[in-house]
């Protein structure tokens, strides 16, 4: 912890304060986190404070939590903090179920300019409670791997709720959000009242689920690009846009706006898929390689 450490203890919070330019080196095993390690203890809140310039060569940006309680980023501001490896911003895990860190919140908070070298550019959570952006703005932050905001593997629901995601991006999977099953239930990923711009990755310019299922409700997605799924890539599970926009989202493969490699995917509430494009007959708006549409 480049500020605080915290091993078998309590919470810990900063409230209106400022941390610049906090670094922590080590590896697995070893310590992370650019301002605040957790090991084993309670809850973290950063409430209406401002960090920036902060680092972790391995873990945790700003904060790293193994097997910890809830963290939380409250009407907050986050500049330019990487991790080397995952979760440029916020590192949560537990080494192995049942075990299983808290929720992550990020609330009414910005984050600008933050990447991870593999996976979460803004959070990395693995075995862990549910991961949220509640009227939050995030802009240019990325992954070197998968989830340029957030990585999300063996946890409760991802949702995006009231949220601004512009110009983030993913060298793999989910420019915005990548959720995996591997092996364990997890929650389903949900875009709400919220505006993705301008996203990319290898496959889902905005989102990359397997054996997820995925709601986008009342939400546009637009101007995004990968090599399969301009916009969203479903390698299974469900697929359901409600009352939802994409569009002028490009793949340079198939499924300029969404690409389902299996499952059912839902068309609903004037949901609209316009101006994408693809190569010709790869499905300029959904290409489907298996699985069924409903309009």
């Amino acid at each position: 912890g480049g500020v605080v450490f915290m091993e078998y203890s309590g919470d810990v919070s900063l409230t209106r304060s400022t941390v610049a330019n906090c670094s922590v080196g080590g590896g697995p095993g070893e310590d992370g986190g650019g301002v605040v390690f957790m090991e084993s203890s309670g809850a973290v809140s950063l409430i209406d404070s401002n960090v920036a310039g902060c680092s972790a060569d391995y873990a945790g940006g700003v904060v790293y939590a193994r097997q910890s309680g809830a963290v939380m980023l409250i009407g907050s501001i986050v500049t330019s903090c990487t991790a080397n490896i995952n979760g440029g911003v916020i590192y949560a895990n537990a080494k192995e179920l049942p075990q299983e860190s808290g929720a992550v919140s990020l609330i009414g908070s910005t984050v600008t300019g933050c990447s991870a070298g593999q996976d979460g550019g803004v959070v990395y959570a693995n075995n862990n409670d549910a991961v949220s952006l509640i009227v939050s703005t995030v802009a240019g932050c990325s992954a070197g791997r998968e989830g340029g905001v957030v990585y999300a593997s063996r946890t409760g629901s991802v949702s995006l709720i009231g949220s601004t995601v512009t110009g983030c991006s993913a060298g793999f999977g989910g420019g915005v959000v990548y959720a995996v099953y591997q092996g364990f239930a997890s929650g389903a990923v949900l875009i709400i009242r919220s505006t993705v711009t301008g996203c990319s990755a290898g496959e889902g310019g905005a989102t990359f689920t397997d054996a997820i299922d995925l709601s986008v409700i009342d939400s546009t997605i637009s101007g995004c690009n990968a090599t399969q799924g301009g916009a969203v890539y479903v390698e299974t599970g469900s697929a359901s846009l409600a009352r939802s926009n994409i569009s002028n989202c490009i793949s340079t493969e198939s499924g300029g706006g969404l690409y389902s490699a299996g499952g059912r995917t839902s068309l609903s509430n004037g949901t609209l898929i316009s101006g994408c494009s693809a190569p010709e007959g790869q499905g300029s708006s959904i290409f489907l390689l298996a699985g069924e549409v409903s309009y």
